[in-house]
């Protein structure tokens, strides 16, 4: 199947909308193959879903956005407070051989909390949808993301890696999970929130089984609090496009869920997508904490 990167991330506008979603695991601990680190300097990478959401489980299909936070540790600054530094970043396959430049980025700031630790999220870089996009012509296999830091007022760098995961290219699916606190996508949200707030998830579901050119597509979605019971009934909707002039049903189906956070407490999103053209009924299940506080 073929499809345009590009038009994925179009398909993350919201366009349809219920109460809840997304993916959420912890991710593995970082795999340190640093072979040029120098003292003090360190960085981390914290695989995350969306820009600005919790740690995840380090695998994805082929198009997906991965999304990141660095944290970089142990920079030198000026007398003003000011650090200098710049990363390079790529993804690279099991033996460190290069697929993808994720190209790289420079800063100069004053840490307005004082210290020499600096955190990045990849959405400063790629637009409200996060960080860099795993090409779709990626085979499935193992591979690592590559980030190598440097410290501009001492001329040292240090360089980390971590393992991920590429699924098969036709494996069914959500791409491009985030939450966000506009209808529009463009204003990524965090999972700790306000109490009272109402916000969305949005993703695009991909690899949907197409017959006589329409799919349909089973969605649902629940929360559970912070011991597991469920605190409102499970809500489902199908999805059923057909081909037309304005609707690809084989390329990615943009989608997303809203809820409202009317009280405050620890919950799990909880989002179940089911391919009910395919023969075996494809299933898959994603989950997100979120934190509601008060004032």
């Amino acid at each position: 199947m073929s499809r345009n990167p590009r038009r994925i991330l179009a398909a993350l506008a919201w366009t349809v909308c219920v109460v809840v979603p997304c993916v959420a695991a912890l991710a593995e601990e970082p795999t340190d193959t640093n072979k040029d680190k120098y003292k003090g300097l360190s960085v981390e990478i914290i695989p995350t879903i969306g820009p600005q959401g919790p740690r995840r489980e380090p695998v994805y299909i082929a198009g997906d956005v991965f999304n990141a936070t660095l944290k970089i540790s142990g920079l030198k600054t000026r007398k003003n407070g000011e650090v200098d530094w710049n990363h390079t970043m790529a993804l690279c396959d099991r033996k460190g051989n290069f697929v993808e430049n994720w190209g790289n980025a420079f800063f100069r700031n004053a840490p307005s909390l004082g210290g020499s630790t600096v955190y990045l999220q990849l959405a400063t870089l790629g637009g409200p949808a996060g960080g860099p996009t795993i090409p779709l012509r990626t085979p499935p296999g193992d591979y690592q993301v590559r980030v190598t830091t440097f410290d501009n007022l001492v001329s040292e760098k240090v360089t980390k890696s971590i393992p991920i995961t590429v699924l098969p290219m036709d494996t069914f699916g959500a791409v491009g999970q985030r939450l966000c606190n506009d209808p529009q996508g463009q204003k990524p949200a965090g999972t700790h929130v306000m109490v009272g707030q109402a916000v969305g998830w949005l993703f695009a579901i991909v690899n949907q089984t197409v017959i006589d050119d329409r799919a349909k597509v089973r969605i649902t979605a629940s929360v559970e609090d912070k011991t597991g019971k469920e605190v409102s009934k499970p809500v489902s909707r199908t999805i059923e496009p057909k081909a037309n002039e304005e609707t690809n049903v084989r390329g990615p189906l943009g989608t997303g869920q809203q809820f409202f956070l009317n009280r405050p407490g620890e919950f799990t999103l909880k989002l179940e997508l089911v391919d009910l053209l395919s023969k075996d009924k494809r299933k898959v299940s994603y989950k997100m904490p979120v934190v509601v506080v008060e004032p």
